[in-house]
């Protein structure tokens, strides 16, 4: 009986630490970009329509990575880039148990220290306060015919080619 009360208490602690680390991990990666919020099936799809055949996709804080999984199928190559550990290892374990780590990598890192010149197709679910300076960013390192997709949050002030809903699309010149 001691031994199953003292499996129960190291699950317990080990549940608990896990919880506690992620829940501090979010309120740091919100310092530096949007809290992690899961997009929805039905912008996935709008997004997955947008970006249909695009050689190399970006997504700007990939979460869980539901959204690389939808879009590796009608593109090329597709990368995200997450700060929060513990969602990139997330992402890591679904890809691979889906078997797309051949088309897909999985990067911790924050995007605003990495250039985005070698992606035809970026797509960010971002937050307000973040926009404007992302807007610079991509306009400043994107090829020209590069295609941005934007949820939840449009660019201050990039005119969109489209708009569907939450779900902004953008073309650079």
């Amino acid at each position: 009986m001691a031994y199953v009360i003292l499996i129960i208490g190291i699950v317990a602690s080990i549940g608990l630490t896990l919880f506690a680390a992620v829940f501090l991990s979010s309120f740091a990666v919100m310092a530096v970009g949007a809290p992690y919020v899961p997009c929805s099936a039905v912008n996935r799809g709008r997004i997955r329509a947008a970006i249909r055949g695009r050689k190399r996709v970006l997504e700007l804080g990939s979460g869980d990575g539901r959204v690389m999984i939808d879009l590796v199928a009608e593109n090329g190559i597709v990368h995200g880039y997450e700060i929060n550990p513990f969602l990139v290892w997330i992402s890591r374990w679904r890809l691979w148990k889906l078997g797309l780590s051949r088309k897909t990598a999985m990067y911790r890192r924050n995007f605003w220290k990495y250039d985005f010149g070698e992606y035809d197709a970026v797509c960010v679910y971002g937050i307000s306060y973040m926009m404007e300076r992302l807007e610079k960013k991509l306009l400043e390192e994107l090829p020209a015919g590069a295609l941005v997709v934007s949820v939840g949050f449009p660019f201050p002030n990039w005119e969109p080619a489209r708009q569907d809903g939450t779900v902004w699309v953008y073309e650079k010149d």
